[in-house]
């Protein structure tokens, strides 16, 4: 006797905390951040496979997509089981923006030799994401050092994620390798400013998707070198 089953599900944000009404499932999220769901357990039906396909892709303020697939993880099959769980890097969004994008998740009832898909019976839902784009002051606000000080160090906030991003820091946009570089892909710099002029400069740090998908961005603060007097006396 095969168990009753049902197709369509709930999808749940893991570790998210609601609101008094339990309207919101999704807080904002921001780059690199990471995004868990899960779908709700329910009666599987003996002898069916399941498959998920997921997607996230970008929409407009009426929920129309206007962009590709930013993120697809294939099908995934579950013998005996119409649970699913699934997550991914919140995208790059540009300095100040913020974007919306809609998750998507299709549950396919598969049965018999050939796993053909039931049309027919396949579930899907649909949940809403926001993600906020950086402000400068995500590597902090002007900084000020002495001419002689070796060992500048500037570090991306911890409110960005650096999961699945390209972190790419330079100085007064010196090409990569040059001697102010810092070393690509890490969360901070460090910055030898014995070598740099007295005065403004510029520390940029450009944000993009590993994945190629998505946008890019750039953040900046001022470095400020100040001569570092010595007093004569006579």
């Amino acid at each position: 006797m095969k168990k009753s089953s049902v197709v369509l599900f709930l999808m749940l944000l893991l570790a998210t905390a609601y609101t008094a009404e339990g309207a919101s499932l999704l807080g904002a999220k921001t780059s690199g951040e990471i995004v868990s769901l899960a779908t709700a357990a329910q009666n599987a039906q003996e002898e069916v496979d399941y498959d998920y396909i997921w997607t996230v892709v970008e929409v407009d303020e009426n929920g129309n997509e206007i962009s590709d697939d930013l993120v697809t993880t294939g099908v995934l099959t579950q013998t005996g089981s119409n649970t699913g769980s699934f997550e991914f890097y919140a995208p790059v969004i540009p300095k100040g923006q913020q974007k919306k994008f809609k998750i998507n998740a299709k549950l396919t009832p598969k049965i018999g030799q050939d796993g053909a898909g039931l049309a027919a019976c396949i579930g899907e839902s649909n949940m809403e994401l926001i993600v906020d784009g950086p402000t400068d002051s995500a590597i902090g606000e002007e900084l000020v050092v002495c001419e002689d000080d070796s060992n500048v160090e500037v570090e991306l906030d911890e409110s960005i994620g650096d999961n699945g991003l390209d972190l790419q820091w330079s100085v007064d946009d010196e090409a990569p390798g040059s001697r102010n570089h810092p070393e690509k892909g890490k969360r901070f710099a460090k910055i030898d400013a014995t070598g740099l002029s007295l005065g403004e400069h510029i520390i940029k740090l450009k944000l993009k998707n590993q994945s190629g998908k998505g946008d890019e961005t750039e953040i900046t603060k001022e470095l400020h070198v100040i001569h570092k007097p010595k007093p004569i006396m006579r």
